[in-house]
């Protein structure tokens, strides 16, 4: 079976980059690092994990890392709800992190889309 990107199951005129979507989670879901060191590490990571090549990798180190850090920050997997969520790229980065996601849409098509991103790939085996 092959997979196709979600990007391309339909062009959705307000779809957020997913690159600029993970790094915005990312960062959303840390506490800033007080030190400097420590800041350079999270601004060198979020760099690492922005682009496609960290996601077309199944098991890429630099987004095991983030998951780590955003594990060890919470004591259970972070809650995401994005009300307007469109096609889901922000739903679509939080699952990536390990987050529990909730959205709507009023819109039909973006309803399917949500589905077809968010919940078809993990229910029929496809990893997102």
């Amino acid at each position: 079976m092959h997979a196709c990107h979600p990007s391309t199951l339909h062009i959705w005129w307000a779809r957020k980059p997913l690159a600029a979507t993970r790094a915005t989670n990312f960062a959303a879901l840390i506490d800033l690092p007080e030190g400097s060191e420590e800041r350079k590490k999270i601004k060198n990571l979020i760099k690492k994990i922005s682009p496609w090549k960290a996601v077309n990798k199944s098991h890429d180190q630099n987004i095991k890392e983030a998951q780590r850090i955003i594990k060890d920050q919470w004591n259970e997997p972070p809650k995401v709800l994005d009300p307007f969520a469109g096609a889901g790229s922000i739903l679509l980065e939080a699952q990536r992190f390990g987050c529990k996601t909730y959205s709507n849409d009023y819109n039909p098509v973006a309803f399917i889309l949500q589905k077809a991103t968010l919940e078809w790939p993990q229910k029929f085996g496809i990893n997102v």
